[in-house]
């Protein structure tokens, strides 16, 4: 889901381990640079910090911070309050929605089910489910691989007046969800053009379950969460479920920031809140953005993910081959000067930023962001240098976006803002 509740925001944007080293002269020089090394990663670490201070500071970021280099967690790290009410901290067992981060999670499964001969990515909707084939806009019609890389040209339901107030309050089947808030008058043409809309990713859950004759986040725990050890993360229930919309141990709350006053790169400045809208995103974002993790547990699935070891390297390059260049959120991903394209996969964005120093090509990124009422969240996987980021914010903002550049660059060594922040 992408919403915001208020003013709509413009991108232009390991604990600290600390060493006690007695050199004595007979350390050779291979402990010598050893140690060195270890005080660079150490500088390095610093800097993230002060760059996490600093949004912290300002007003639009509290939440989880955590990295991996070569396969191994380096840095997971809380900041600020889980809970402004009660005075509770954010801690780095604090779980958050991840928003559409949670899109993901349902292409992988519908790349399993491709992988196990359940599905065919070129065949109708109307093949896997037969009720959307009444729809008056040819919803049948679409493909599952135009629902998974945004082509199908279906309206993004949350996109139009009063849906949270008012359908988001309601409790729908999934057959009725679909055919009341999917089956809008398609534009563009299926097939023609990318077009980000959440309704893809609910319709693409609602085939796992019909796949699978499961729940969808019974099929998400058993394929995925279980096998990489995610204990931490899960899956808001639907209200409409047994013990639908039930609490969540250690799930921190939400914040919008309220202000009018915004730095240069549109980011709020801000000392006041007000708790996120009261919605069960499972109703409102099912599989397009209703799951909740930690930051270690979001390290497991990047790791797994960019290895190939939770989907074979078949299934895992049509997840990250781009299908769409043109218009690919560019108000949150704008392409670089000199840089290929933006492009966009199986929820997966392809961002490319100018080239590291002595290098000749550009950094390939693959990212996606998440947007909840009262959360914000960027996960990113740096191609070719083994590096994944994963920020999750419970302060509403796009804060965690302009942080994972920054963030990233330091541990290239280049400087923050190069290249030029989102």
């Amino acid at each position: 889901m992408k919403i915001k509740l208020n003013k709509p925001l413009p991108l232009k944007r390991l604990t600290l381990v600390l060493m006690c080293m007695m050199l004595v002269p007979v350390f050779s020089q291979a402990q010598s640079h050893k140690a060195t090394k270890g005080a660079s990663a150490l500088s390095k670490y610093a800097k993230i910090d002060s760059i996490i201070r600093h949004f912290e500071a300002q007003g639009c970021f509290t939440g989880i911070v955590s990295i991996s280099e070569k396969n191994v967690m380096t840095y997971n790290k809380a900041w600020g309050m889980a809970s402004k009410e009660l005075g509770v901290k954010n801690e780095t067992y604090t779980k958050f929605e991840i928003g559409s981060i949670s899109k993901q999670f349902c292409a992988a499964l519908i790349l399993m089910a491709e992988s196990e001969g359940k599905i065919v990515l070129d065949s109708a909707l109307k093949k896997y489910l037969p009720y959307t084939a009444k729809a008056a806009s040819g919803l049948g019609n679409v493909t599952i691989h135009q629902l998974l890389a945004m082509r199908s040209g279906i309206p993004s339901y949350d996109n139009f007046p009063n849906f949270i107030t008012g359908v988001g309050r309601k409790i729908y089947t999934h057959e009725e969800f679909i055919m009341d808030q999917c089956a809008y008058p398609i534009a563009p043409a299926p097939g023609t053009a990318f077009d980000y809309s959440d309704g893809n990713y609910y319709i693409l859950g609602a085939v796992v379950e019909k796949l699978y004759g499961k729940k969808y986040h019974e099929v998400l725990s058993e394929k995925i969460f279980k096998p990489l050890k995610m204990n931490d993360s899960g899956f808001l229930l639907e209200s409409a479920y047994p013990n639908g919309g039930d609490t969540v141990k250690n799930l921190g709350d939400g914040y919008q920031p309220i202000t009018s006053k915004y730095d240069s790169l549109g980011l709020p400045i801000a000392s006041k809140y007000q708790r996120g809208a009261w919605i069960n995103m499972s109703d409102i974002a099912f599989s397009s953005g209703a799951i909740y993790m930690t930051g270690a547990d979001f390290t497991k699935w990047a790791i797994a993910l960019k290895n190939s070891t939770i989907l074979p390297e078949k299934y895992t390059k049509q997840m990250f081959t781009e299908y769409s260049y043109d218009n690919v959120l560019t108000n949150y991903y704008p392409t670089k000067k000199g840089c290929p394209p933006t492009g966009y996969g199986y929820a997966m964005v392809i961002t490319h930023r100018p080239p590291l120093p002595g290098d000749s090509k550009p950094l390939k990124i693959y990212t996606h962001g998440g947007l909840t009422p009262g959360y914000a969240s960027v996960g990113a996987i740096v191609d070719g240098h083994d590096i994944t980021v994963f920020i999750n914010a419970n302060i509403n903002s796009d804060a965690p976006l302009v942080m994972c550049t920054e963030i990233i660059n330091t541990l290239l060594g280049v400087p923050p803002n190069y290249g030029g922040l989102p």
